[in-house]
């Protein structure tokens, strides 16, 4: 008689632990329907708001389009700013070591109209960058800023155009040339 008292009261009990479950999940339903937001978790910032998008600024619509060295030259003519490049295609220095004097030639003939100032890049890495080279100014050394190993490199030579009077960025053309370290 007893284990027939025993299986109805383990009865009694599944059944309020199941209801007891079942009244939390549907309060739980109830809550999640009327509040939709209640389970994600803002992201917040230092000051313990909501973080938002900042709408401040415009893209530009559609992809970028790379110009070539003679688009931006030709975007320079039309607004009467005269451009010729005169730089020699091999750079050299004698050592890899930071700091040290190389050879290589820039010239910004009379005729142009801006300030030049070119940089050397080994990948994505500037190792080089000229002294501001004025209209019938020209420059036969340029120094090491980086450390490169010795050997044969293809780089990119950037002339950078700028507003003599101003100091103003302009534009940027870039030239594939040689670099040898010994």
């Amino acid at each position: 008689m007893k284990s027939k008292e025993n299986n109805r009261k383990k009865k009694t009990i599944v059944i309020l632990v199941l209801s007891a479950l079942l009244v939390l999940a549907s309060s739980i339903g109830i809550l999640a329907l009327t509040n939709p937001g209640i389970f994600s978790r803002p992201a917040e910032s230092s000051a313990g708001e909501t973080k938002r998008l900042d709408e401040n600024g415009r893209a530009i619509d559609g992809a970028l389009q790379n110009k070539s060295s003679d688009e931006i030259l030709k975007e320079l003519q039309e607004k009467q700013i005269n451009v010729t490049d005169k730089l020699s295609s091999h750079v050299y220095f004698p050592s890899g070591c930071s700091g040290t004097e190389g050879s290589w030639i820039v010239e910004n003939v009379e005729s142009n109209t801006v300030t030049i100032q070119c940089e050397v890049y080994l990948g994505d890495k500037m190792i080089a960058k000229t002294v501001p080279i004025k209209p019938n100014q020209h420059i036969e050394t340029i120094i090491l800023s980086e450390d490169v190993e010795a050997g044969e490199y293809d780089v990119v030579a950037y002339v950078n155009y700028y507003d003599p009077d101003s100091g103003n960025f302009l534009a940027k053309a870039g030239f594939k040339i040689r670099l040898t370290v010994q």
